[in-house]
């Protein structure tokens, strides 16, 4: 018995000849057409892996020309989230903790006059170390969810003021009061 190799457009068709010249069985031979099937998946691989270590080597490059420390807000219960995000937009927000400079913890507990007590604690790095003094503040009852996220959002920025004293982001921290209304204006007396 041999093998006759007869060419089929890009790949050959392998016969296997009896002594008497008779076709036994028939078999696809296509080791070069596999082999650039194979190449052209690798190359679309690479090239994909390629592109993904481009993006990371971007995004990583592109946090390190902001500068500003990254967060990472965890929270017991609902803290307002995307509201906290939204005020503190001037901070990078990581997806985790080990990334970022300062983890946010926010404790939201029924306090003992039936409304809630929230509590936020600043925390640095791996192991934790409290970065600023916990803060504490109690939400009448009646309140509505704007003001507990005002209050929240007020109590974070005292935390982070406080964190990054000395740091080059101390000078983006502005202080404003509620400015007063022309009644009390106009009851100050001049001297």
């Amino acid at each position: 018995m041999r093998w006759i190799a007869l060419p089929h457009g890009r790949s050959y068709i392998g016969c296997a000849l009896h002594a008497q010249g008779e076709m036994a069985s028939f078999m696809a031979v296509r080791p070069f057409n596999m082999f650039r099937q194979r190449l052209r998946q690798l190359s679309i691989q690479c090239w994909l892996i390629g592109m993904l270590l481009l993006v990371l080597l971007l995004s990583c490059s592109t946090r390190a020309q902001s500068g500003r420390p990254r967060l990472f807000l965890r929270c017991t219960t609902d803290c307002f989230s995307t509201y906290l995000q939204q005020e503190l937009s001037y901070f990078d927000f990581a997806r985790d903790p080990y990334l970022a400079d300062l983890t946010i913890v926010v404790v939201r507990q029924p306090a003992g006059n039936g409304g809630e007590r929230f509590t936020v604690d600043l925390v640095r790095g791996e192991p934790a170390v409290a970065a600023a003094p916990s803060r504490s503040f109690v939400v009448t009852p009646g309140a509505t969810p704007d003001i507990s996220r005002r209050q929240l959002a007020q109590a974070v920025l005292r935390s982070l003021q406080q964190a990054l004293a000395g740091s080059s982001d101390e000078d983006s921290f502005v202080l404003s009061l509620p400015p007063r209304d022309a009644k009390r204006l106009s009851a100050i007396h001049d001297r």
